[in-house]
This record gives C-alpha cells, sequence and structure tokens, in this order.
C-alpha cells in the first residue's frame, strides 16, 4: 500500500508544485506527506521532498524538525520556517498514519495518510460515541478540518481510545489518546 501512496503522490507532483507557488500551505502539505511516507531518518523522506515538493523552489518546502515523540508513541514535529506544526501517530496494524496540523491563521485540520479510495465521510469514534468527518482527497492524503472547538476535537484532546473507519466499518486507524491533548499543546504554540 505504501509504494501506491508513493505513486499515488507521484501522479499529484506537478499540481502540488504549481499549488505550492500559491499557497506555502500546500508546499508544505506535501513535505508532510513524505515524511508520513518514509519518516525522518530514511533516505528517501529527503529525496522525496526534493523531488516532489522542491520543484525548483526550495524556499517554499521547509524541511520539519521533530522532536521527541511522547511515551504514548505521538511524533511531533515543526516546519523549519515555523508556519506549521504536526502530531502524528502511525496505526502499527494498518500502517496508517493520523496527523493534526496546525497553520497559519489558526488554521487545523487532521490529515489521514496511508488508505486508498475517494474523498469520503469518515467516521471518528471517541471511547464509543461517532463524529462524521468529511476527508478530502488532496496530493495523496486525506484532510478533514477540525477546528479546536468541533465537538470531534473536543472529544479527541479528551478521550482514551479512538478509531477512524469508512463507511463500512473498515477502521483505518485505532489510535491511543494518551498524550495527544499535550502534544497538540504544544504544537498549537508553534503556529503562528
Amino acid at each position: 500500500m505504501r509504494k501506491l501512496a508513493v505513486a499515488v503522490i507521484a501522479l499529484f507532483a506537478v499540481p502540488a508544485s504549481v499549488g505550492a507557488q500559491e499557497d506555502p500551505m500546500e508546499a508544505q502539505r506535501c513535505v508532510w506527506r513524505c515524511l508520513a511516507e518514509y519518516g525522518e531518518s530514511n533516505p528517501q523522506y529527503g529525496a522525496c521532498v526534493e523531488q516532489l515538493c522542491n520543484a525548483g523552489e526550495p524556499a517554499l518546502a521547509p524541511e520539519l524538525s521533530p522532536a521527541p515523540a511522547p511515551a504514548a508513541g505521538w511524533s511531533e514535529g515543526i516546519t523549519s520556517d515555523g508556519a506549521g506544526a504536526f502530531v502524528g501517530h502511525r496505526d502499527a496494524s494498518t500502517g496508517a498514519d493520523l496527523f493534526f496540523l496546525c497553520g497559519p491563521g489558526g488554521r487545523t485540520h487532521l490529515l489521514l495518510v496511508g488508505p486508498e479510495g475517494p474523498s469520503a465521510t469518515l467516521t471518528l469514534t471517541v471511547d464509543g460515541v461517532g463524529y462524521p468527518l468529511v476527508f478530502a482527497e488532496q496530493g495523496g492524503g486525506y484532510y478533514a478540518e477540525a477546528p479546536l472547538t468541533a465537538p470531534a476535537m473536543q472529544a479527541l484532546l479528551r478521550g482514551s481510545q479512538a478509531q477512524l473507519a469508512n463507511e463500512a466499518g473498515t477502521a483505518l486507524v485505532s489510535l491511543p489518546l494518551q498524550g495527544l491533548a499535550e502534544a497538540v499543546n504544544r504544537a498549537l504554540t508553534r503556529c503562528p
């Protein structure tokens, strides 16, 4: 599935590069996709950023500087230019990643990387309570608006266990929520 995700990202490389010239957050999302695919320590991460995100404009695709992962398995990072921050978790059983992203102007999103398919309404279940979220496919990842005041985000930040499932009920990502609220608060302090 990861190799197919790389192929999907490659298909969207030209539009992502073009969009990055107009929207710096598009370039950042490209960098996050590479980070999710390979991890910072993998040499392919740098190659992915160079090939898919820079497109001759290295200043438009800042690299992430991950912080140490908290005990609960959440990874954290910030863009080198300070334009955004992330908190992420990889589900070991599905291989999918779920990221919380914050950027300029207080915008916050959830990013799902790994599963394949069209844009869809997925159900985020937190401690047994379901919340429908619309995830839109963009450049190989799936983004959902995630305002901190939304009931789904409030539940994520206060809950103990969550699962994101498709309409058929298949779990795409299961994650423990211990440490998430603290990690999100740290990320928010890094976002302009």
